[in-house]
């Protein structure tokens, strides 16, 4: 009778208090907000991508000027015997100016190439910035699942200290042998080798967190929310649209920057226009029939593509044919982002289902498994190493399900990655 007070003390007293413990239901964190809103303004990678989306913005605005003109000074006709500028009334020093003039549509052409550039450069960058955030989620959810495992174990931990002295009691009353003794020790040194091994994966976890932020001194409490959508509305067609992901962006993008060069290919048939005006200052000469006037020129002139055999066809077929290469690009990630999108909404809906499995059933009967081993234990029916089996497998449920969890919010940031989401859930 004593020993079985001793046992209901050491045992069932403080498996009572642990599972009296209230169940955390939790809302979408909004630590974890917080945390990708730093990363997105702080992280390294992404700041440099954005400065060079800047960069390519200014340059796009530079790309359909006009080129620079071309200024010139000579002297002109002067005798080579004495080059002076008062022998001849057509000796002079004459300055001009040249300009280049595109055939039409040809600076507006290279104005939307440079643009479109711009815009994929800004894709690039705000590819990252999704990257990032599902790093930031996948960083997050490890260290939640370290510390919310680290509570499991240490209760764990203090269930075993409490059959070991359940055990040493049996062993001083000479109902247990020293190898129960032994067995619960080993099964107590086991368990804290865990909660060492989880604190460090912790440590691990904050760190990627603190590079992706570039901030040393972040502190992250963690969660693991109970997933929120109901299996029954959890069909594949609830995954959304691809359309805003970054890579299908840019590869839209890239059709677009592909058609406009092939159409600025084709404007290189067409001749350029020169336009130039000289001026040419001469001095007072005998014979001059408008005594010394200064002279005033004017001249029009346009480029021949008369090699357009070897130059301009090959850079039409060229930019034709990069054209069809950029739609079948476009074609295949489309293809591409869609089936990771629906691999990633079938492994979220069984990973929902096997939540729900733990929750209903394995849990339970874990839990019913070690109680009735424990019940079983205090009246000699089993061994205690089937005690510390079954408690093993419950706290392998308890661990498993937190697993899962992981596993479900971190294959949620990758769905928010793949849809163009941000991290809020909502599509940027």
């Amino acid at each position: 009778m004593a020993r079985g007070i001793i046992l209901r003390l050491g045992v069932c007293t403080l498996l009572v208090a642990l599972l009296a413990m209230p169940k955390q239901v939790y809302s979408q964190p909004h630590e974890l907000d917080t945390i990708i809103r730093k990363a997105l303004e702080r992280n390294p990678q992404l700041q440099s991508m954005r400065l060079q989306s800047e960069s390519a913005a200014l340059s796009a605005r530079a790309a359909g000027a006009l080129p620079d003109p071309q200024i010139g000074i000579g002297l002109m006709n002067l005798p080579h015997s004495s080059l002076a500028l008062d022998e001849t009334p057509m000796s002079g020093v004459q300055v001009g100016i040249t300009q280049r003039i595109p055939w039409p549509g040809e600076l507006s052409g290279k104005s939307d190439v440079a643009s479109l550039q711009a815009q994929i450069s800004r894709q690039q960058a705000q590819q990252v910035a999704d990257e990032i955030a599902r790093r930031v989620a996948a960083s997050y959810y490890d260290y939640s699942y370290w510390i919310a495992g680290q509570t499991v174990l240490q209760d764990n931990l203090a269930l075993t200290e409490a059959l070991t002295e359940v055990a040493r009691t049996r062993y001083a009353n000479g109902d247990a042998t020293m190898q129960e003794v032994l067995r619960a020790k080993n099964a107590r040194e086991r368990l804290s080798n865990r909660v060492r091994m989880f604190a460090r994966s912790a440590e691990s976890a904050l760190l990627e967190l603190q590079l992706l932020v570039d901030d040393t001194l972040i502190t992250v409490t963690g969660e693991l929310p109970e997933p929120a959508i109901d299996s029954s509305v959890f069909p594949l067609s609830a995954t959304g649209s691809v359309e805003r992901n970054p890579l299908l962006q840019q590869a839209d993008l890239g059709v677009e920057r592909a058609d406009a060069t092939h159409g600025l290919a084709r404007a290189a048939y067409w001749p350029d226009l020169t336009l130039g005006v000289d001026y040419r200052f001469r001095k007072t000469h005998p014979m001059d029939a408008v005594g010394g006037e200064d002279f005033l020129s004017f001249r029009v002139g346009m480029s021949v593509p008369l090699w357009f055999m070897s130059n301009q066809k090959h850079r039409t077929a060229s930019a034709r044919i990069a054209l069809d290469a950029s739609r079948r690009h476009r074609h295949s990630v489309l293809t591409q982002l869609k089936k990771r999108a629906r691999d990633i909404s079938l492994t979220q809906q069984m990973l929902h289902e096997n939540i729900g499995t733990y929750e209903s059933a394995i849990l339970p009967q874990s839990q019913a498994a070690f109680e009735s081993a424990r019940a079983a234990y205090e009246v000699g029916q089993v061994d205690f190493d089937a005690l510390l089996a079954a408690q093993l497998d419950w706290l392998n449920a308890r661990l498993e399900r937190l697993e899962l969890l992981r596993t479900y919010h971190q294959k949620q940031a990758e769905l928010d990655e793949v849809l163009g989401r941000n991290h809020t859930g909502s599509e940027s």
